[in-house]
């Protein structure tokens, strides 16, 4: 059902049809694109109109609107952008009558539920659920005067309103940062592979909490008292780079993957609005950790995710290349992972398998290491000095010069077809290796059953015939690289094991830096 505002009266309101309106169509196959090509026309337009005063705003708006229209439709759309009084009338036409805009309730659950993909919906919170396109128009709600959506001939306008003009205002918004990017996006193509889903939408629900409450409550005297404008700048000058990855994200939960791979256009000048704008957030998580604001503030995870996102492309835009996301797809203590590892230990409590000890593998992979001159006698000698702990197949995965790709350079005792599946494969991929890649910590999977409830890939994928994986990094000077070393048998992994098979690690690293 369609969003009505309603007037002082408590009647439906319905929008004023500006006039006369500027548009611009925008085809489907623009993607995440449109966006940047809607706040780029928006400027233009709003500076004939000599609203220049509501871009912040406007651009805000038009991000959220634009995003719900491509990703939740998949039509052609048109924008326009008309006056109505002192303020403007946005609206955005699409080509599907029979998805409507709300602010409760977002609609991803049901998604979820109606494709069968539960093993998706365990790595999201209920923070990531809310995040979606609820989420997205209660920023809407919250920044616009009124707002609402009609059903028009074969498709639908969602349109909202601004009339927030005044002195103040127009001081504060007028005066442009210093170095902000302007014009056509342009500056080095960023790549950043790997990322989680639930990090991105985590990040945004977050962030749109914190511009909602900025907007529309009365804030604390301890903030300084130009935290407002300066945040909602920031805000507007970085859409450009977060917009990508939230398109990004939300395609990756309609396509039920829980990792993406985003490429945007950043310059030196947005490296430091990035920079400032995460020092903004920075200041203004502290307040909500002291319960100055009323928004939560976020998790140490996200903080952190961000700072990375940051360093990252900085370090691009210097020319260096992509480095995978190292943070893990799903975390450790979320219920489905839990879930899996108590079947799992519960498969294996009575089996009696040997240990890995340190005596016996470390001692004899260390002599046969030093005489393999390939990747594949790496391999082969690694597990041949396991076998007396039950090692029975494994694999030396590398990850490629473009940081994007992994190569799986040996294999020993894999049927051809898990070979030829996982030849090559993007580091976006949800397996063991990519994760150990990215991450840099190891993965231990005690049954069949767990690897499959960990990484849902191998539910159609050809996957190896041993019961319990290992896989550990590989780090040298010159590679990064994942360790798979799988057991006949279920086993658990103590902390005396876990440290053995990483010392094994530590050892290929050594020998392929000989290689």
């Amino acid at each position: 059902m369609a969003h009505e505002d309603h007037d002082e009266r408590g009647r439906p309101a319905r929008g004023r049809k500006p006039s006369p309106a500027a548009s611009l169509a925008i085809a489907a196959a623009e993607g995440a694109a449109a966006i940047a090509t809607a706040r780029r026309w928006a400027r233009e337009v709003l500076d004939e109109l000599g609203c220049g005063h509501l871009l912040d705003d406007v651009e805000l708006l038009l991000s959220e609107l634009v995003t719900n229209a491509v990703i939740h439709t998949g039509s052609d759309i048109e924008i326009a952008i008309g006056p109505t009084g002192i303020g403007v009338r946005i609206e955005v036409r699409d080509e599907v009558a029979d998805r409507m805009p709300v602010t409760s309730g977002t609609g991803l659950l049901e998604l979820l539920q109606l494709d069968d993909v539960d093993d998706l919906a365990g790595g999201l919170t209920d923070l990531d659920v809310e995040t979606m396109t609820g989420r997205g128009m209660t920023v809407v709600e919250a920044v616009s005067d009124r707002w609402g959506a009609e059903v028009s001939g074969d498709g639908k306008v969602v349109w909202a309103e601004l009339a927030t003009g005044g002195e103040g205002q127009t001081e504060a918004a007028e005066a442009p940062t210093a170095g902000a990017p302007t014009g056509t996006p342009s500056g080095t193509v960023v790549r950043v592979p790997g990322v989680p889903v639930r990090l991105v939408l985590t990040a945004a629900a977050q962030l749109d909490d914190l511009v909602r409450e900025l907007a529309v409550t009365s804030l604390p005297s301890s903030l300084p008292p130009d935290i407002v404008d300066v945040a909602s700048r920031f805000v507007t000058l970085t859409a450009e780079v977060r917009d990508p990855f939230r398109v990004a994200a939300r395609a990756a939960v309609e396509r039920h993957e829980r990792l993406l791979d985003v490429s945007f256009p950043v310059s030196p000048v947005g490296v430091e609005v990035l920079r400032g704008f995460l020092d903004v957030l920075e200041r203004i998580t502290e307040l909500s950790v002291r319960g100055e604001l009323l928004c939560l503030a976020p998790p140490s995870e996200i903080m952190a995710f961000r700072r990375w996102a940051v360093d990252e492309i900085g370090r691009q835009v210097g020319g260096a290349p992509p480095t995978p996301c190292p943070f893990p797809v799903v975390p450790a203590d979320d219920p489905a992972v839990a879930a899996a590892a108590r079947l799992a230990s519960a498969a294996v409590a009575a089996a009696a398998v040997p240990g890995v000890t340190d005596g016996g593998w470390l001692a004899v992979a260390r002599v046969a290491l030093r005489a393999a001159t390939d990747h594949r006698q790496v391999a082969e000698a690694l597990v041949a000095a396991g076998d007396d702990m039950g090692a029975v197949d494994g694999s030396l995965c590398i990850l490629a010069p473009d940081g994007v790709t992994v190569e799986l350079v040996a294999a020993v005792n894999y049927e051809d077809d898990v070979r030829g599946r996982w030849a090559t494969f993007p580091i976006t991929d949800d397996t063991p290796a990519g994760e150990v890649i990215r991450t840099g910590r190891g993965v231990y999977l005690r049954t069949g059953d767990e690897l499959v409830a960990r990484f849902p890939v191998f539910l159609d994928s050809p996957r190896i015939d041993s019961e319990a994986l290992a896989v550990v990094p590989v780090r040298s000077d010159t590679t990064r690289g994942a360790l798979a070393i799988g057991f006949r048998e279920s086993r658990t992994f103590g902390p005396d094991e876990i440290e053995v098979l990483e010392a094994l690690g530590r050892l290929v690293s050594e020998a392929l830096d000989r290689l």
